[in-house]
């Protein structure tokens, strides 16, 4: 990882955007945990694998008339197709395995041990994008995983088989994540949620084949009833929008940017646990919380500052 000054100075216009950006990605972090209460909620009767294949059924369904309104049938076709695809791939897994943990864990448990990511996103932006990340910025991310453990005091409970499973959630949305800043200046955010929505929607429908002829329990699909159809297009339309604003914000935002003020989703889950299950934060849950943003506010903060 290479030291430099923090943060890079950048002309007005640009730092426009990138206020923008964080605005942007402020949103997801709201929406996006309200797509994981709904999946909580209905994963006593609904298997993990057939939610995220009904997650991604439903993205493919909502963004194919935007793509074609505004882009036309031209739109449909990335000019970078395998890399999209893989996105597709990773996403599909990362969602896959993170539903799979609320399944048995508390939606602030599951996505604490999940913020591994920023770490490996941190590093990843440092090696392959040459990244300057400044000392600021360090300390902001390590202030922000003090609070996530916070939040979530280690025990063998937490750190058990389970706990593996959002950390490999966490690994895979790196990468997801250092992918969609490179291949934004190649297609647009529509474009790259379609192609990415699509191949996971494939690769999914695959994996519940599967899950149906091998009695796999965690991609078992199940026929449906109205209510669970109807929380599951809720839960499209939150995950949907959700990544859509996150995309448009890794257009403007630095991924060693974006590290810290992806913490704030952690405060979202918790108050979304709270309302629909009962989960309230202790007192040193509340001042981890704080921490967490204060981490974020602070690199607000800082980008409000730069030039």
């Amino acid at each position: 990882m290479t030291a430099a000054a923090d943060p890079v100075s950048v002309p007005g216009e640009d730092r426009r955007g990138l206020l923008k950006g964080i605005g942007l990605l402020l949103l997801a972090m709201i929406v996006l945990p309200a797509q994981d209460a709904v999946a909580k909620y209905i994963s006593v009767s609904v298997s993990p694998g057939q939610i995220t294949w009904a997650r991604f059924l439903l993205q493919t369904v909502f963004m194919l008339p935007l793509l074609v309104l505004f882009q036309g049938w031209g739109g449909l076709v990335p000019n970078r197709l395998w890399p999209n695809l893989l996105r597709g791939a990773l996403i599909a897994g990362s969602s896959t395995l993170f539903f799979i943990a609320i399944k048995f864990m508390p939606i602030a448990d599951a996505l604490a041990i999940f913020f591994v990511e920023p770490f490996i996103l941190t590093v990843l932006s440092a090696v392959f994008d040459k990244e300057h990340v400044g000392w600021r910025r360090r300390i902001a991310v390590a202030a922000g995983f003090l609070g996530v453990l916070m939040v979530v005091r280690p025990s063998y409970a937490v750190f058990g088989a389970i706990s593996l499973v959002p950390a490999a959630a966490g690994c895979l949305f790196a990468v997801y994540a250092l992918l969609n800043r490179r291949l934004s200046s190649y297609d647009t955010p529509l474009t790259m949620q379609f192609t990415a929505g699509l191949s996971a929607f494939v690769i999914l429908t695959f994996c519940l084949l599967f899950g149906w002829l091998g009695e796999w329990p965690e991609f078992r699909p199940s026929s449906l009833d109205g209510r669970e159809l109807s929380f599951l297009l809720l839960m499209g339309v939150f995950g949907t929008s959700g990544h859509l604003f996150f995309v448009q914000a890794a257009r403007r935002v630095p991924s060693s940017v974006v590290a810290p003020i992806q913490y704030v989703e952690i405060v979202f889950a918790a108050l979304f646990g709270l309302m629909i299950f009962g989960d309230f934060p202790d007192a040193w849950k509340w001042v981890g919380i704080a921490v967490i943003v204060a981490s974020g506010a602070y690199v607000f903060w800082r980008e409000s500052r730069r030039g």
